[in-house]
């Protein structure tokens, strides 16, 4: 994509005349970023071989990437760099694609030098197969079927001259006939192994038309017969991606990868699965304070009926239950729903059905639980289920359903936490600001925003702003509540899964009803957020470049990745282990926020006169322990400044937690 992306960066140029906001492609996939295996309950296969046992499936292999992991199998795959996601397709054949872009497997681009680079991109490729347990004389030959899509939803298409290839690796062996020094003549059979890719398909880039993303067309198929002269012990194929190297673009979507040795086997997959989630079911949000959602569930809650994506590959009707469960996190249901009919999906088809479905009574889509403290942080697992009827055999059960988190933390959220692209203003002076309405009679001390930056082409670490908070004036950013006297400049964090960098106010805020998160730009050049295209949330965006605000900006719809999180909730305490007896205790931490002395006092209580202390940051992290004998001066001259999580421990277990603020 070189010509494509100079194109681009001379479109952005030009586009800056009449707009001074614009989306950009992204530099790298958080996402992908320093994810190790456990992590995302993955390990390591090994080199083996993929078995083949014909006499008992007609399939050899079936891959619709709907496992809820960012790397493919490794039960069947042996690359890891492609992305499995279910974000940025449109349409997919079941729910998830693995995505083929210009980025390693820790999410870095290939080349981070020469922006127009290009060159080979990711590949995926296959365990060794035994193919040569399949007797053609007996069987049916192999045939190999993928789905496949470039673009997505990405507003950036792979040009002419960007492809998705498709290689079959043959194997050749030469025998070699020896004479011994003794004049005796032995034939002694040396097998050299030579490994040949040759590519079979290929498909250059294309820009995806309105009749391109319809359900039934939006991935195109393709069908590849295995030639007999490859049915060996250790048959390989694998797809590449050709295109820009230098950063997440030049997409291609793969799904639904079947490997058959039955005729009819490529014709009819044999399935049927959700093709997406049901997204957020809170109103407005898809995050936000379990303090203040709780008390003003009617507020929030979803009483349009949400409507569940699903796709039929059989080549006759089937018949299907859905269910819709919510659980808490202590695994107990809080909220179910059960269709009262069967929904009937028609052969090779796509299906939309409301939930509950029309006709039926309508159900409020609400999250309660009592037994929640209302300072705290929660979530709720809501379970998207598909069941078969009776006698209907189902290919791939894993894409019958669908989980989800509904997040209750410290902050709101409109994005779904999966940029698609970026957003950027040009301007001098320029001014970025995002709209959110707390419910009636709720205040709370608004403390740092978190931030998605995305390094775009060129790195802006340079640049510089002042995270801004404003209040209201008639539906646009009023007078200004505060401005941080700091200076910050975006930095590209390299920490994987929940990837927002934490950006905190100089002092706290005070907010209630209406207000605004955002920055006022200090040098002039683009600072590229995270923005989410599953989301049209683009009204709530408002931009400035030095007169009246304006809202919306010129950009397609979407969210941007900036989120509002307060002080009043006690944050999530990832990593530190569950104690099992925690007490209350009139413990006083001092100066709080502090900057390099923190003092710890608490009254007199039996067994607490010596206690184990601990500094833990909020990822988890120990990062100092201190002895505690009733009042103790603390160094923390050497904490960068943020939220820490102090645990005081006693002789018998139990625990004492309190949360402290250091500001630089």
């Amino acid at each position: 994509m070189n010509k494509t992306l100079l194109g681009f960066l001379l479109l952005i140029s030009s586009f800056y005349l009449k707009s001074q906001d614009t989306l950009l492609p992204l530099q790298f996939n958080a996402h992908l970023l320093s994810m190790d295996e456990e992590a995302i309950g993955l390990k390591s296969a090994g080199f083996q071989k993929i078995r083949v046992n014909i006499d008992s499936s007609k399939y050899i292999l079936v891959d619709d990437f709907s496992y809820n992991n960012y790397r493919p199998n490794p039960s069947i795959w042996l690359d890891r760099s492609v992305y499995i996601n279910r974000n940025f397709p449109i349409n997919p054949v079941t729910v998830g694609v693995a995505t083929f872009d210009g980025m390693d497997e820790y999410g870095y681009p290939y080349n981070f030098i020469t922006p127009t680079s290009y060159g080979a991109c990711d590949t995926l490729t296959s365990l060794p197969i035994e193919l040569n347990k399949v007797d053609l004389s007996q069987h049916a030959p192999v045939y190999l079927t993928f789905y496949y899509q470039p673009q997505g939803i990405s507003p950036f298409f792979p040009s002419a001259q960007d492809s998705l290839t498709l290689q079959f690796l043959q194997v050749y062996r030469y025998d070699t006939t020896i004479i011994n020094n003794g004049g005796v003549f032995d034939t002694i059979i040396d097998t050299t192994r030579i490994n040949k890719w040759s590519g079979v398909w290929g498909q250059s880039g294309y820009n995806l038309s309105a009749a391109d993303t319809s359900c039934n067309f939006a991935f195109r198929t393709q069908t590849i017969a295995i030639p007999p002269a490859l049915y060996q012990d250790s048959f390989q194929f694998r797809f590449i991606s050709f295109g820009n190297t230098s950063g997440n673009v030049d997409h291609w979507h793969l799904d639904f990868v079947v490997l058959s040795s039955d005729a009819a086997g490529h014709n009819e997959l044999g399935d049927y699965a959700f093709t997406k989630g049901l997204g957020s079911m809170i109103e407005e949000y898809t995050a936000m304070p379990w303090f203040h959602y709780r008390g003003n569930e009617g507020r929030y809650a979803r009483t349009k009926r949400a409507i569940y994506h699903m796709r039929n590959t059989f080549g006759s009707l089937v018949e299907v239950d859905l269910e819709y469960r919510a659980d808490n996190a202590d695994g107990v249901q809080m909220d179910s729903l059960l269709p009262i009919s069967v929904t009937p999906i028609t052969a090779r088809n796509c299906k939309k059905e409301t939930m509950p479905p029309q006709g039926d009574d309508e159900h409020t889509f609400v999250f309660r639980n009592t037994s929640i403290p209302v300072d705290t942080t929660t979530y709720f697992i809501k379970k998207n289920i598909l069941k078969r009827r009776i006698g209907t055999i189902d290919l791939i059960e894993l894409n019958n359903q669908v989980d989800e988190y509904q997040i209750f933390g410290t902050y709101y959220a409109y994005d779904d936490g999966s940029a698609e692209a970026g957003y950027g203003l040009k301007a001098d002076k320029g001014k970025v600001a995002l709209q959110f309405i707390m419910p009636p009679g709720i205040t709370d001390t608004l403390t740092s925003f978190y931030i998605h930056f995305n390094p775009v082409v060129f790195d802006r670490s340079n640049e510089r702003f002042r995270l801004t908070v404003w209040g209201n004036d008639d539906g646009f950013p009023g007078d200004i509540l505060y401005e941080n006297s700091s200076v910050g400049s975006p930095r590209y964090l390299k920490q994987g899964v929940n990837h927002y960098d934490r950006w905190f106010l100089d002092q706290p805020v005070m907010v209630s009803d209406t207000f605004y998160i955002g920055y006022q730009k200090i040098t002039g050049d683009v600072m590229n957020i995270g923005y989410d295209m599953n989301t049209p949330k683009r009204d709530k965006i408002f931009i400035s470049t030095g007169g009246a605000w304006l809202n919306g900006g010129s950009v397609p719809q979407g969210a941007l990745m900036m989120r509002p999180s307060f002080r009043h909730l006690n944050e999530p305490q990832v990593g530190i282990k569950k104690v099992t007896k925690e007490i209350q205790a009139d413990v006083k931490i001092y100066p709080n926020p502090a900057s390099d002395v923190l003092n710890v006092r608490m009254e007199d209580y039996d067994d607490m006169k010596y206690m184990e202390g601990s500094i833990y940051s909020l990822e988890g992290r120990m990062i100092q322990t201190f002895d505690f004998r009733g009042e103790e001066r603390i160094d923390v001259s050497s904490l960068t400044g943020g939220m820490y999580l102090m645990v005081l421990k006693g002789q018998s277990g139990f625990t004492i937690n309190k949360k402290f603020l250091i500001l630089r």
